[in-house]
């Protein structure tokens, strides 16, 4: 197998794009810690004043964690899939599924 050399690897178009990428979604992904943050006061303060959790709080928080795993994964060069806004929101798995 023959190995490419590091101006090779420079000049590889496909990296230049994901780094493009991966720097667009480190944006995104600070934009996403001040809704996580909020997701975290709102549903506390719900708790807090009626004594329970609010539902739809509890779904848009389990997909955005979901969504910050398919960031970190994309980062790691874990997964080749671009998060949204280049793919699909992630769907609330615990909703789906149904909760006891």
């Amino acid at each position: 197998m023959e190995s490419k050399g590091i101006m090779d690897n420079f000049l590889t178009k496909g990296t230049w794009v994901r780094g493009f990428y991966m720097v667009l979604f480190v944006v995104f992904y600070s934009i996403t810690e001040i809704l996580v943050t909020a997701v975290v006061v709102f549903q506390f303060l719900h708790v807090l004043f009626t004594g329970r959790q609010n539902e739809r709080l509890l779904s848009f928080g389990n997909s955005l964690s979901i969504y910050v795993y398919e960031m970190m994964s994309f980062f790691t060069y874990n997964s080749e899939g671009k998060p949204f806004p280049f793919g699909e929101w992630p769907a609330d798995e615990a909703s789906s599924e149904g909760t006891d």
